[in-house]
């Protein structure tokens, strides 16, 4: 009967090994799988009360720990550490989770680059959405409001010189109306008794759409009530606007002034105000914000990256593509950063988590079982027959 029972032990030393075995392959082989997470195997004594009946699995555990952080230059990959994963969801409506943020755009939605799942966000509102930027492809145009100028208008200039002259280059202010045309608004100076000058302002079709008189106080600044010049502007098709042109603060020298030099020189710099802006890229910063850039110079950040989070992790089930299901609803959904959720980092992947000297270290262990097994296997194999030699097969 020991004979026998030995035989059933050291089969189930083979099973379990095996089993185990089996659970370190496929640690090894997604050494390399972005955001995998490694398995850990138990065993367990099977007894039937009064002696040891062998050995069985008593199970896995995906191991959570974090995975080290690779750097891709992909402007839409997310790295993440921490208890959170990342919310995906599919044409169904169900969702999965994640560590592995290998996202990019398609069309007009973020997906997951393995699954083609639809990337979870919160929106401006705080609502959970999928990340789409259906309506955030072009940026709206805004009229200009200030122009400023630099420079300086020679105070030895004879009376009834005209800055700039025909070899000087031409002193102009760009307009952005509220249709996103650029309008380029040319200025005259024309000096005046004393340090004053007179300021004309012409359209693109040379007619005057301003006029002003800015004056300089003896020590070369603007004065005051002189140093702006506000005006309606009304281009063809687009609505009136107030621009100002700004000459500088009165009393100071950041701006335009009236010195005696060999020459007159301005220089206008426009403060506000846009053109229409196309899409021309998108990434996410560190705080999982999705940042859009558009070519007038406009960003916009219409959602963050979605994190969830689970307080008793053994109720994720592994799904194809490195994804996560679960029958229950996260404990946690937020912003990186919130609570335990753990934090991004963009342009770059979380590694898998499998340390492979430990992985080989528990192969070299299980190979050594497996043989002590299988030579006790095969030892009890020997006794039985031995025994049915001596017995004569009675």
């Amino acid at each position: 009967m020991s004979t026998l029972a030995s035989i059933y032990k050291s089969f189930s030393g083979l099973i379990g090994f095996t089993r185990k075995l089996d659970d370190l392959s496929q640690n090894v082989a997604n050494l390399n799988t972005v955001g995998f997470k490694s398995r850990d195997s138990y065993f367990r004594e099977l007894h039937d009360g009064q002696s040891g009946q062998g050995v069985a699995m008593a199970g896995s555990e995906i191991n959570f720990k974090d995975g080290e952080y690779t750097r891709t230059s992909q402007a839409t990959h997310l790295a993440m550490s921490g208890e959170g994963f990342f919310v995906l969801e599919d044409n169904n409506g169900q969702r999965f989770y994640t560590r592995a943020g290998q996202f990019v755009l398609n069309g007009d939605q973020l997906v997951d680059s393995l699954s083609g799942h639809r990337v979870l966000g919160l929106s401006e509102a705080g609502g959970l959405e999928v990340i789409s930027i259906a309506t955030d492809s072009r940026s709206a145009p805004e009229p200009t409001k200030t122009v400023t100028f630099r420079g300086n208008l020679n105070a030895g200039t004879a009376t009834d010189i005209v800055y700039p002259g025909d070899t000087d280059t031409p002193v102009t202010a760009e307009v952005y109306d509220s249709t996103g045309k650029l309008h380029r608004l040319e200025l005259s100076f024309t000096k005046q008794i004393g340090n004053n000058w007179s300021v004309e302002v012409d359209d693109e079709n040379g007619l005057q759409v301003a006029s002003h008189t800015l004056s300089f106080s003896a020590t070369g600044s603007p004065v005051t009530g002189s140093n702006q010049l506000m005006f309606t502007f009304t281009p063809d098709g687009a609505e009136s606007q107030e621009v100002t042109l700004d000459f500088g603060t009165a009393g100071e020298f950041t701006g335009v002034t009236g010195f005696t030099a060999a020459n007159s020189s301005l220089t206008s710099n426009r403060e506000d105000g846009r053109g229409v802006g196309e899409l021309s890229g998108s990434r996410f910063d560190e705080q999982g914000n999705m940042v859009l850039s558009f070519t007038n110079g406009d960003s916009r950040q219409p959602f963050t990256i979605a994190l969830a989070r689970f307080r008793d992790t053994s109720q994720l089930m592994t799904s194809s593509g490195n994804l996560f299901t679960s029958h229950s609803d996260p404990d946690a959904i937020g912003k990186p950063g919130e609570g335990a959720l753990g934090s991004v980092r963009p342009e770059g992947l979380e590694k898998s988590n499998v340390d492979i000297s430990t992985e080989f270290a528990e192969i070299i262990i299980i190979q050594r079982g497996y043989q002590a097994s299988s030579q006790v296997l095969s030892v009890s194999n020997e006794m039985l027959e031995e025994l049915y030699n001596s017995t004569g097969g009675r």
